[in-house]
């Protein structure tokens, strides 16, 4: 069976963009549109010192929606957040060296944890999200409500609404509770919540926790090794071309300890040149044609370095 469908290659998967190709609208910083229409896809950013991955992040319907990640020039991870339009779901931050320094936790961009040097439940912020989740507004009715799910191997990596959903649960949980310990009832189980899904997720950071180019990276008897030990891990590879005008990044793999694990996406690059053919690459302006947007092409799915799943497209479908 396959582990994505047309909705969620359309949603997740379909384009990759620089994300100074996206355009933000004046009204709003939170939607963006490519060539005039809100954007579905994945964007990234790239570090100007080392030339590798330096942003990763999901854009749904113009609006950034999932989990997304920094690393520093190094390699190494710098954050990783859940975004749905907010900050909305669990943060951390590390160090150059890989050590994480910070932690919170939002929900619809209200703190109600954070862990520093000290480590403390912000009864404040959990107090007026309670509220919130408890008023009969229709405004609050429509936005506080659980996230859609996609299917659970894409959910791992990708998005993560079962976490948002399972603190949904714990305020409704506590709905009509009257006690007076009630909002330290909910940070208590908030925490126990979180640790668990820390621990879920730990096999994700090993993923991502480190991203290095793929020419860096060197394969012998399909072990991938990085300074001569087996690697754990992301490599990017991006067009290396001085005629493109903006960058396109082409491959996303991920190792642990050498072997191909999670998600191995392949996108190639569309060509949109201008009836009269006035340059084959460039910047858009006006009937000028460019070379910016990358359609999905292949997407594999190994465990352990098992391949467990593997899609190709013509792309036929995705152009617009």
């Amino acid at each position: 069976m396959s582990i994505i469908s047309d909705e969620e290659y359309e949603k997740i998967f379909k384009n990759s963009i620089y994300y100074t190709d996206l355009e933000g609208i004046e009204e709003t910083e939170f939607f963006y549109e490519y060539r005039g229409k809100p954007y579905s896809g994945m964007g990234f950013a790239q570090s100007e010192g080392t030339e590798m991955l330096s942003r990763l992040f999901i854009y749904i319907n113009g609006i950034e929606y999932g989990i997304s990640r920094k690393w520093h020039n190094n390699g190494f991870i710098q954050e990783e957040r859940l975004v749905q339009e907010n900050s909305d779901g669990y943060r951390r931050e590390w160090d150059e060296m890989g050590n994480i320094i910070y932690e919170d936790i939002y929900i619809r961009g209200i703190n109600i944890y954070k862990k520093e040097e000290d480590e403390f439940i912000n009864t404040g912020g959990i107090a007026s999200f309670r509220k919130m989740y408890n008023s009969d507004h229709e405004f609050y009715a429509s936005e506080i409500k659980p996230r859609e799910v996609f299917s659970k191997k894409i959910e791992k990596n990708f998005k993560d609404s079962y976490y948002i959903n399972g603190i949904l649960e714990i305020f409704e949980k506590y709905k009509d509770d009257t006690s007076e310990n009630v909002i330290d009832k909910i940070g208590s189980e908030i925490l126990k919540f979180s640790e668990e899904q820390k621990t879920m997720r730990d096999s994700d950071y090993c993923m991502f926790h480190r991203v290095v180019k793929e020419e860096e990276v060197e394969v012998k008897d399909n072990i991938a090794f990085y300074n001569n030990e087996p690697y754990t891990g992301m490599t990017s590879k991006f067009i290396d071309d001085d005629s493109i005008s903006s960058i396109v990044l082409t491959k996303l793999t991920g190792y642990i300890n050498g072997k191909k694990d999670g998600f191995e996406l392949s996108w190639e690059p569309e060509e949109i040149i201008n009836p009269e053919g006035i340059e084959k690459y460039g910047i858009h302006e006006g009937d000028y044609c460019w070379w910016s947007k990358a359609l999905i092409k292949e997407m594999s799915y190994y465990k352990m370095g098992k391949l467990i799943d593997h899609q190709e497209w013509d792309n036929s479908f995705a152009k617009e």
